[in-house]
């Protein structure tokens, strides 16, 4: 891929280290028979790691550069890209004979919460739900009652969470777990759910 830049107006941050990208595909623990959306593939890093692994994976870009050019660079019949914005896409259409999909992507910042909300609003449709996002985002999440952060986000995660989870664990496939992203793509500590 020619590496277009990233886009201010798009929150994007692109993954480039192999290492952590070796760590996140072991967390997510793909495997053959399974349908995947990746939601921001940006330049394809993750997403040729998943296609290795899965035997679908449908990836949703809204920059018309790196949807564009993600065929050319991930060049697989396993996938199949979607230039479109993730806040208005209806996972529906994806999902055959009612087989479950799995998610995973690098959430921008600037549509983290709202983006979550649209993806919940899909719960039924996904086993689980692998996501990365700024450390202020995984904070709020994970807020329990009566701590500074608590808000939106922490009371559908209570919402929706069995009682006998951990409140650093999100279930429905969901961990918080700290990673350092700033020496590898200059954004801020990220947390990968």
């Amino acid at each position: 891929m020619n590496n277009p830049p990233a886009r201010k107006r798009f929150g994007q941050h692109f993954l480039h280290d192999q290492n952590i990208l070796n760590k996140i595909i072991a967390a997510i623990h793909p495997q053959p028979d399974q349908h995947f959306v990746e939601i921001g593939p940006g330049r394809g890093a993750m997403t040729r790691l998943l296609v290795k692994s899965i035997d679908t994976l449908d990836a949703i870009e809204i920059d018309h550069d790196l949807a564009g050019a993600l065929p050319n660079e991930v060049m697989s019949p396993k996938l199949t890209v979607h230039e479109t914005d993730a806040l208005d896409f209806d996972f529906t259409r994806l999902q055959a004979d009612h087989a479950p999909l799995r998610l995973a992507g690098n959430l921008p910042y600037n549509i983290s919460t709202p983006l979550l909300f649209h993806i919940l609003s899909y719960n039924e449709l996904f086993t689980d739900i692998h996501i990365m996002l700024q450390k202020e985002v995984a904070q709020r999440i994970a807020a329990g009652p009566g701590n500074r952060t608590y808000g939106r986000l922490s009371a559908i995660r209570v919402a929706i969470t069995p009682p006998h989870s951990q409140s650093a664990v999100w279930r429905r496939g969901v961990c918080v777990t700290k990673c350092d992203f700033r020496s590898h793509c200059g954004s801020s500590t990220s947390y990968f759910l």
